[in-house]
């Protein structure tokens, strides 16, 4: 869980949608020219947030600004999160959801993807669990709630 074990590169080309999960902020890193192009990460999204994904979000804003990427299995993280339990692990995936669905929310307001992510999380939902959903769905308006208090 949380752990990108492909082998192989996967070439990111510009103006694609990034699905959640493929690349880890554990270990990614970018030019510094792109995070200041896209204005930095999202202050609402990731550590200290109840939102934890100001990785994909980040990686989808410079996709939809024509910046390609590319994920590479050779750097190697080695990161103990602590997590031994079931619930650990289910308390994670919650607090996943939430942050995915705070991200849709996001590149649904603000990216030239937004089409690309409402086609994406409407196929998702069709095929994922109803909880799944609900707390997406939570996280989507959560989002949108704090983004209109600041």
């Amino acid at each position: 869980m949380t752990i990108q074990e492909t082998k192989h590169e996967i070439v990111l080309p510009p103006g694609k949608l990034i699905p959640a999960g493929l690349i880890q902020g554990a270990n990614f890193a970018f030019r510094r020219r792109a995070l200041e192009a896209a204005g930095g990460f999202d202050p609402l999204l990731g550590a200290g947030t109840p939102f934890p994904a100001e990785d994909v979000d980040m990686v989808n804003r410079l996709s939809g600004m024509g910046w390609a990427g590319l994920y590479s299995p050779a750097p190697i993280v080695y990161h103990h999160h602590g997590r031994k339990t079931k619930a650990d692990a289910d308390k994670l995936r919650a607090g996943y959801d939430l942050g995915r669905g705070a991200f849709y929310m996001a590149a649904l307001l603000a990216t030239p993807l937004r089409v690309q992510t409402l086609r994406f999380w409407a196929k998702q939902i069709r095929y994922q669990s109803r909880h799944r959903t609900a707390r997406e769905i939570r996280g989507a308006l959560g989002y949108l709630w704090h983004r209109t208090r600041f």
